[in-house]
């Protein structure tokens, strides 16, 4: 017909079936609304990080070449020496990071590191005192790991069948330190 144009066709065929077509707009638009939370879900999980590692006073993070994800590299422990030879490194510390599930689906970071590590001078204590190699088992817990657990200094905490003895609780700033426990690297 002469009457039709790039314009009417495709208005004459979203009205010929408004179902197909309301379905199709919804898809659409569900894409994009997840694109979008998906985005700006991995860049709150990137500034928590970041903060996490800043509150700590750690400024560069060294990770295994061609690493995904920073849960799963590694790498060797003896160029923690050629690091800490670098001009402007104040200090090296090495650290194991993992994922706990604890009943009623609490979730927390573990982290390990060595006794001697500076990264614990950097800890903020609410209450309770540091682990040392006197209390072997001692780990501190973040304040808001801490109050998902109702534990306080003094109690025990099973971890992956073990159990721990809380010795403090440390005042995290960020989501993440919030909800990290801390144990000496030998026994982690």
């Amino acid at each position: 017909p002469a009457g039709m144009n790039f314009i009417t066709i495709p208005l004459n065929n979203i009205a010929r079936r408004p179902l197909r077509s309301c379905l199709t707009i919804a898809g659409i638009a569900m894409a994009i609304a997840s694109f979008i939370a998906l985005t700006e879900a991995s860049k709150g999980l990137e500034r928590a990080w970041t903060r996490s590692l800043f509150e700590r006073g750690t400024h560069l993070v060294a990770l295994q070449q061609g690493a995904v994800e920073i849960l799963t590299a590694s790498i060797d422990e003896a160029l923690a020496a050629e690091l800490r030879g670098v001009d402007g490194v104040d200090a090296v510390a090495g650290e194991l990071i993992d994922l706990i599930t604890f009943p009623k689906n609490h979730t927390a970071i573990a982290v390990g590191w060595p006794i001697e590590s500076y990264l614990w001078k950097e800890l903020a204590l609410r209450e309770g005192e540091m682990p040392g190699s006197g209390r072997p088992d001692g780990v501190l817990l973040g304040d808001g790991i801490s109050k998902k657990l109702d534990k306080k200094p003094g109690d025990a905490v099973q971890i992956k069948k073990k159990l721990f003895m809380v010795t403090g609780v440390v005042k995290g700033l960020g989501v993440m330190n919030s909800n990290t426990i801390f144990f000496n690297l030998p026994i982690f």
